[in-house]
């Protein structure tokens, strides 16, 4: 039976295109809040779940999934993701960071799919007390890309990238104020204390 009582934990969220060095400020964030006696919690979407599992490997295969398979599996994963890491932790306290959440889907399955449509699969998904939108160029993102090198998943094809980056900025002037867009050509120190700056002045950081 749900709880109706708050998480005193918070939640936030870190979006932006492949290459976009979401991961790395995810990173940094996390170290900062921990260095200001915060206790965190890092993530990630797709999650370490069932759902999640299936998703790592279908972003590997050299077959694209359908756009809708994507938004449903992203959508169960996300909702799964909440129930069994995400919720728990917040409940203890802690603060959760994910790399990837909602506005991912909204992102790049809503190329291709009616963004409404999107939106309603992913209505059980609470949003983030702040979601952080590292906005790069697509292009700098895809030479980043081919500088680390690796595998490269489906989703990471550069005329498609280009289509998200788009989408990922019309989104953000429309998402609300939880949103909170930084110039991920800074350098990570430098987008790390805009972050924290922020969380300060939204009175969400303790102290």
């Amino acid at each position: 039976m749900p709880s109706n009582t708050q998480p005193r934990g918070k939640f936030l969220a870190v979006e932006g295109i492949d290459g976009a060095g979401t991961t790395t400020f995810v990173q940094g964030l996390a170290t900062a809040l921990a260095g200001a006696g915060v206790p965190v919690h890092r993530t990630a979407e797709p999650s370490g779940g069932p759902v999640g599992r299936l998703l790592r490997e279908l972003l590997r295969s050299l077959e694209v999934p359908d756009t809708a398979v994507y938004a449903l599996l992203f959508a169960a994963d996300r909702r799964h993701h909440w129930l069994t890491e995400i919720l728990p932790h917040m409940e203890q306290g802690t603060w959760v960071i994910t790399d990837r959440y909602v506005l991912s889907s909204l992102a790049y399955q809503g190329i291709g799919e009616e963004t409404a449509w999107v939106s309603n699969l992913n209505a059980r998904a609470p949003l983030p007390a702040v979601t952080f939108f590292l906005d790069l160029p697509y292009e700098v993102a895809q030479a980043r890309l081919q500088a680390r090198g690796g595998i490269r998943e489906n989703l990471e094809d550069a005329d498609f990238q280009e289509k998200v980056a788009s989408r990922y900025r019309e989104l953000a002037r429309t998402f609300g104020t939880s949103l909170v867009t930084l110039d991920a050509t800074q350098t990570p120190q430098h987008l790390v204390r805009a972050a924290v700056r922020e969380l300060a002045v939204r009175g969400i950081l303790p102290g």
